[in-house]
């Protein structure tokens, strides 16, 4: 048995006293105390409390690596998470400008409308400058028409 943590190689007895023990014994031909295994299988409480820190240990390594791995995966998701709600961001405020966009649109739309209806009754009275609002090509062209017109 290894002790968790620990490189080298695996522990043969129950402790460093069992392993002078054996030692000793060897030295003088007496016999060696038992090995972990042959204690587990003899049923020695001390072996069998050894044998379940170092399971304990194993899971406490595997579980902290799943941890470190949980934890990098919810880490991911969050920048995920912050990426999108710039999207989203960015978006909204793409959708509230073309909203104001439009409604500029529909506004000039109904001026033009009524100016065209006006026009269209025969109303010939000489038209003010176009509105500074309105973009040049438009301006330039309602301009054009009011030059092309005789007697206006």
């Amino acid at each position: 048995m290894t002790i968790p943590g620990k490189g080298g190689r695996p522990r043969k007895w129950r402790s460093d006293a069992d392993r002078s023990r054996a030692y000793r014994a060897r030295q003088r031909g007496e016999v060696e105390p038992a090995e972990i295994q042959q204690a587990l299988d003899d049923g020695d409480a001390l072996a069998e409390a050894r044998q379940v820190v170092a399971q304990l240990s194993r899971q406490l390594a595997e579980n902290r690596l799943d941890v470190r791995v949980l934890r990098a995966i919810v880490q991911r998701r969050d920048r995920e998470l912050v990426l999108l709600d710039e999207r989203l961001f960015t978006v909204r405020n793409a959708i509230e400008r073309l909203r104001d966009e439009r409604a500029e649109l529909q506004h000039e739309r109904d001026h033009l409308r009524a100016e065209l209806n006006r026009l269209a009754q025969g109303v010939t009275s000489r038209p003010g400058p176009p509105p500074p609002g309105l973009p040049r090509h438009v301006r330039r062209q309602l301009e054009r028409e009011q030059r092309r017109r005789p007697g206006t």
